[in-house]
Order: structure tokens, then sequence, then C-alpha cells
């Protein structure tokens, strides 16, 4: 990506935002713009395109929880989701996972995510059902990171496994999270 070269401000006078270069721009040169770190859901909803593999993404399974890709997640939204079990914090964490893996299993869409990969690999004009397919495959994909993660904790994690959640950078940050109360 690219640095923006170019500012958004609210001019009182005319009552409207406006958009100002921030540096000389010779005629012909690309503008950049920056939209902020933005989920595909605002990106469609407000400036109608979506991106591929949004690392801002999210999918949201109840109204204060979020999933995030690469198994990242607001640890205020699962703070409030733990006050809603009881028992060991293992158990805690596993009752959690059981109900995400529920919430997921509810949700439907229209497609799957192979028939919306297989449509945006054959349709690369940027329509409106492009970016919606997009958004869609990224909101998928972080659904299926998470099947994968909340499978890997259900079942019987291996010492491997442990040793590779602890030690997680950019991956998996839920298991590295979580990782001392499956001991």
């Amino acid at each position: 990506f690219r640095s923006p070269n170019t500012k958004w401000f609210f001019n009182d006078q005319k009552k409207s935002f406006q958009i100002q270069a921030t540096q000389d721009i010779e005629l012909g040169d690309m503008l950049f713009d920056s939209y902020g770190d933005r989920d595909n859901g605002l990106l469609m909803s407000v400036y109608g395109f979506s991106l591929p593999m949004n690392f801002y993404d999210k999918v949201r399974i109840i109204p204060f929880v979020f999933l995030h890709r690469n198994g990242a997640l607001s640890s205020e939204s699962f703070d409030k989701l733990r006050k809603y079990f009881k028992g060991t914090p293992q158990n805690i964490e596993k009752s959690i996972l059981k109900y995400i893996r529920g919430r997921i299993e509810t949700l439907q869409y229209p497609t799957t995510l192979e028939e919306d990969e297989t449509w945006l690999s054959s349709n690369t004009d940027y329509t409106p059902e492009y970016f919606i397919r997009l958004a869609l495959v990224s909101e998928k994909h972080i659904l299926k990171e998470w099947s994968n993660i909340i499978n890997e904790c259900l079942g019987t994690p291996t010492k491997r496994q442990k040793r590779k959640w602890k030690s997680s950078k950019n991956e998996r940050l839920y298991l590295k999270l979580i990782w001392s109360k499956f001991k």
C-alpha cells in the first residue's frame, strides 16, 4: 500500500466534506487516499467496495462478539461472554468454543465458499455482485479458520500443538491466549 497524498476535512463555510492534496500532484499522477482500518461490511455499506482477504475483516456471531481473521479476538467481547459460563478456566473456554461452534453452524449463506471463489475467478468486472462475493469469501474464510481452531481445541490437543499455540506469532491468537488453560 502507498501512503496517502490526500486528506479529508470538513469545510464549515460550504457545509461539506472535502478532500485536498497534501503535496503537489502533477497532471496524470495518481491520488492515494486511506479509508482507515475498516472491515468489508463497513467498506461495502459506506463506499461500495470490499477488499480481498481484508486484514480488518470480522464476522459478528452475536451482538457483542466478533470473530477476526487468524484467530484474533477482542478480549473485551470474550470477557463479556465468559460471564455466562461457570467452571474451571478450561471448562469455561470449552463452553465458549462450543457456543461459538453452534453459532457458526446456524449461519446460512446462499452459496458455498467454493462456489463464491469459482465465481470470482471467472468474473473480474468490478460490479456490486463482485464486491459482495469478495466480502462473503472473506467472512467464510474467517468462519473456516475459527471452525478449525475450535476443532483443534475441543479435540485432545497434543503437547506439540500446545507448544505451537504458545509460540505462535500472528496466527491462532486465540490459542496463544488460552494455551495455559489446556495444560
